[in-house]
């Protein structure tokens, strides 16, 4: 939380209390899909401690599956962009075929510019770039929550 305030020879103004972004509570589904055990074991942990149920895959055959056997929607689809066997805009593709009105944030070690130079990427898809913070990756995630879905163009 941000406070703002005045403070004057001895007097503390009202105090103004503002959530963060980050801090907003979370409740909403979401699969993550990402292939190395540490960066997906540390992002499940900040976004359930958040209040979000986190689905995780390793690799993009599991997210698939879970996208096929869940009966919840999947509000929030994360996926590193570079995963072997698939990339992670052709798995958010097949997961969106699934659950349509999915929201999409895409990761990546490599930089967003690099990333769509690659043509892997739409230049307006969200994007979290790696290593992330804990507000970092809340502010990601409640930004791409509360945003339009991708078109399909757009993956």
């Amino acid at each position: 939380m941000t406070a703002d305030s005045s403070y004057r020879g001895g007097d503390l103004e009202a105090v103004e209390v503002k959530p963060n972004r980050a801090e907003k509570p979370g409740q909403e589904t979401i699969l993550l899909l990402e292939d190395d055990r540490m960066v997906r074991s540390v992002a499940s942990r900040i976004l359930t401690a958040r209040g979000y149920r986190v689905l995780e895959a390793s690799e993009p055959q599991r997210a698939l599956e879970i996208g096929r056997r869940t009966r919840t929607p999947i509000d929030l689809f994360l996926t590193d962009v570079m995963l072997p066997g698939m990339s992670g805009p052709e798995a958010a593709k097949q997961i969106r075929a699934l659950h349509p009105s999915v929201r999409l944030l895409f990761m990546s070690g490599y930089t967003d510019t690099a990333i769509e130079a690659s043509g892997l990427l739409h230049e307006h898809s969200s994007f979290l770039g790696k290593p992330f913070t804990r507000t970092s990756l809340c502010e990601k995630v409640q930004e791409a929550l509360e945003g339009q879905p991708q078109t399909e163009s757009e993956i």
